[in-house]
C-alpha cells in the first residue's frame, strides 16, 4: 500500500525514549498485523508508538507526584483538520495536502 510516514522521536526523563510513527494511507487496501487483517481506506491515519529504555518513576527517575512508583504510560493523540481537511496527494510526491496550507 502507498503510505506517507511522519516520525516524531524524543528522549524524555532519564533514558526514556518515545517514538511515534504517523502513517497516512494514500490508497485503500488491507495489511496483516500478526494474525489480524486490517482494512483501510485512502486517508486513514495509523499511529505506531514505541517506548524504549523506559525510566520508570521510583527506579532510576525521580517521581513528580506523591503517588510513588510509576507503572504505566498514558498518551493522548488528537488529529484535527485545518481548512478543507481533505487529504489530497500532491502530484506524485510523498506529501499530502491536509488543508490550511500544511503538508
Amino acid at each position: 500500500l502507498n503510505v506517507s510516514k511522519v516520525t516524531f522521536s524524543s528522549t524524555l526523563v532519564g533514558s526514556s525514549e518515545l517514538k511515534i510513527v504517523t502513517m497516512i494511507f494514500q490508497e485503500g487496501g488491507s495489511f496483516k498485523v500478526g494474525n489480524d487483517t486490517v482494512n483501510v481506506t485512502a486517508g486513514t491515519v495509523k499511529f505506531n508508538v514505541e517506548l524504549g529504555s523506559w525510566s520508570w518513576c521510583g527506579s532510576d527517575a525521580v517521581c513528580k507526584a506523591a503517588a510513588g512508583e510509576g507503572h504505566s504510560v498514558e498518551l493522548e493523540i488528537s488529529v484535527e483538520t485545518l481548512g478543507q481537511g481533505n487529504p489530497v496527494s500532491k502530484s506524485g510526491k510523498s506529501a499530502f495536502d491536509i488543508g490550511g496550507g500544511n503538508e
